[in-house]
């Protein structure tokens, strides 16, 4: 570790001079991390301090990182295909497996180019702007600029866990247009969702993790990173034809995710479950053509589907006579262009405006008398002419007519059955007590237990009807309500040791449990053998949250790790056939 690691947070960058823990973030340096990583505290190029793993897939590794030379944060990815390679413990150099040294290459290629791409989108474009990329121990490595960011899922539960249309208009728009670049440029993303876009202090949004194409499709050779909800079908097969329209699913996804806060289904169910609803169901008062270009851009069918982003935009903002304006189109790039400025009108003379004044005063003066002149009217006729004709008979001042008293009554009690015919609220209260309560004995509730990390058990979570709907005024009143069951919480079972299969078994008796499976080097385990889990055992989890990774031996031979060069190793520097582009942009 460099002097300079010592007192810097290795988590977060942050300065530790005079601390043990760190203030911003709490880490302490007890000497551990993942051996899958690099060694926390590595210069690379001379320049660059690496620290802990933040992220990682199938086709690399996010690490926070400092830049010596300008003494700022950056984010550092590192190109590290597990299932192809490994990292050698002496060296920490990136070793492609035996016989995997021609697909090690290729897809490095593949990681520059998309580096090449990110850099040619520019600043002006909604995404995390690349600082440098270069080679070392045997693989690349991208410097983004250190932004202080948090997912958009993240952002999302923060507010509430949806966001108005006008505001998710205004925030994902860009990305539509940033996406349209990049496409226009023969890439797909094929990532986007609310963990893969990232949003700063300003409440600015960027797109992040490109990554290789086979890190996003399933049956691949690298582990595939699908996001449950927002990956379109044809990435659930290898033979799945993908394009554009790949990532217009992925963005109709998450325009449903934001507007609705719910997570939209797996693609691969939609049709068996039939469970992803119209927008318009969801969101009665939503306008139209929002709802249709969510449910366009979602369609299962390639072909059925909106093929381009600019026509996915084009849809979202278009306006309809039924509804008002969510999002200022002037605002969207390539949306058109302005339209031409009308000249002023000419102002009148003085003469002009002066007898026009003078004409309004008067109309005005013999409007006012004429309504003056009908309230008297009025009055005399309703208040003192029937007096005249029909002078009512000596007797109490305060005794009123039988009639009128009749029709207060009636007033006070349609104005009270009024109240009675509107669906109460429920939402937010605890069941028990509105179960209890005499006031709601006319009331048939359908009850649905969730599990849910906002509301307390026992909390009424929704309810339908829902507040203020109309309701029958007379017999039972049916009410589906759906009652927290309080946080979802798991203990992780120590299932090391244990072969993938029998750990697996054991995780899917857990409720909602999500299992990721990972490659790990361990010379002391046996091929298919569990040897390491996060959590770590005996530590308690959200399900909803969190990914359960099982770190499994892999069933190959591998080559030993070496400090000399050898004919599995990539030499960005000296190979003339890799990509020329980064030995110019080193």
């Amino acid at each position: 570790m460099s002097k300079l690691g010592q007192f810097l947070c290795l988590n977060c960058m942050a300065p530790m001079e005079g601390h043990s823990a760190c203030p911003v973030c709490g880490w302490q340096d007890d000497g551990e991390y993942d051996l899958q990583c690099a060694r926390p505290g590595t210069v690379l190029n001379g320049r660059y301090l690496m620290g802990l793993s933040q992220r990682k897939n199938g086709g690399g590794i996010l690490y926070a990182g400092y830049d010596n030379s300008l003494q700022k944060k950056v984010w550092i990815w590192e190109y590290f295909p597990h299932a192809i390679a490994q990292r050698s413990p002496e060296t920490g150099k990136i070793l492609p497996l035996s016989g995997c040294g021609a697909q090690y290459k290729a897809l490095a290629s593949d990681f520059v180019d998309i580096c090449n791409e990110i850099r040619r989108l520019g600043v002006t474009e909604p995404v995390v702007p690349l600082e440098t990329v270069f080679s070392e121990y045997n693989t690349i490595y991208a410097v983004f600029q250190g932004l202080e960011l948090m997912t958009f899922e993240e952002y999302l539960e923060r507010h509430g866990g949806k966001l108005s249309p006008k505001k998710a208009l205004s925030m994902l728009l860009p990305i539509c247009n940033a996406l349209g670049t990049l496409h226009s440029h023969g890439h797909i993303h094929r990532g986007v969702s609310p963990y893969t876009v990232f949003v700063d202090r300003e409440e600015k949004l960027y797109l992040w993790e490109f990554s290789l194409s086979a890190t996003r499709t399933a049956g691949s050779e690298l582990e595939a990173q699908l996001f449950t909800g927002y990956s379109a079908p044809e990435q659930y097969s290898p033979s799945g034809w993908q394009g554009s329209w790949t990532d217009v699913y992925a963005v109709g996804a998450l325009f449903y995710r934001t507007l609705t806060g719910i997570v939209p289904p797996k693609s691969t169910r939609i049709d068996a479950d039939r469970s992803l609803a119209p927008l318009s169901e969801q969101l009665p008062h939503l306008p139209q053509n929002i709802s249709d270009a969510v449910s366009a851009a979602m369609e299962l069918d390639t072909q059925e589907r909106i093929q381009t982003m600019q026509t996915f935009v084009s849809r979202l903002v278009e306006s309809g006579s039924e509804s008002t304006a969510v999002y200022d189109t002037s605002k969207v790039i390539h949306a058109g262009a302005r339209k031409k400025e009308e000249p002023p009108a000419e102002e009148p003379m003085e003469e002009e405006r002066s007898s026009q004044s003078t004409a309004k005063y008067v109309v005005m003066g013999m409007l006012v008398m004429l309504v003056l002149l009908g309230g008297a009217i009025w009055f005399f006729v309703a208040s003192m002419l029937p007096d005249i004709i029909h002078p009512e008979p000596a007797g109490p001042a305060s005794v009123r007519p039988e009639s009128s008293v009749v029709q207060s009554v009636s007033e006070s009690s349609s104005q009270s059955q009024s109240a009675e015919d509107r669906m109460p609220n429920f939402f937010n209260q605890l069941y028990s007590d509105v179960r209890n309560n005499p006031q709601y004995k006319r009331f048939k509730f359908q009850v649905k237990e969730e599990y849910d990390n906002n509301y307390p058990q026992g909390t009424i979570i929704d309810q339908r009807p829902v507040e203020g709907e109309p309701i029958s005024p007379t017999g039972t009143v049916a009410v589906e309500i759906t009652v927290s069951k309080g946080p979802l919480r798991h203990i992780m079972p120590d299932v090391v040791g244990f072969t993938m299969t029998e750990a697996t078994e054991i995780l899917g008796k857990l409720e909602g449990v999500n299992i990721e499976i990972m490659q790990r080097y361990d010379a002391s385990a046996k091929p298919g053998q569990v040897v390491s889990t996060t959590p770590e055992p005996g530590v308690e989890f959200d399900p909803k949250r969190q990914t359960v990774y099982l770190f499994v031996m892999p069933d190959v031979s591998v080559e030993e790790g070496t400090s000399r060069r050898g004919e599995d190793e990539i030499t960005l520097g000296d190979d003339e056939d890799l990509n020329p582009w980064l030995r110019r942009n080193r």
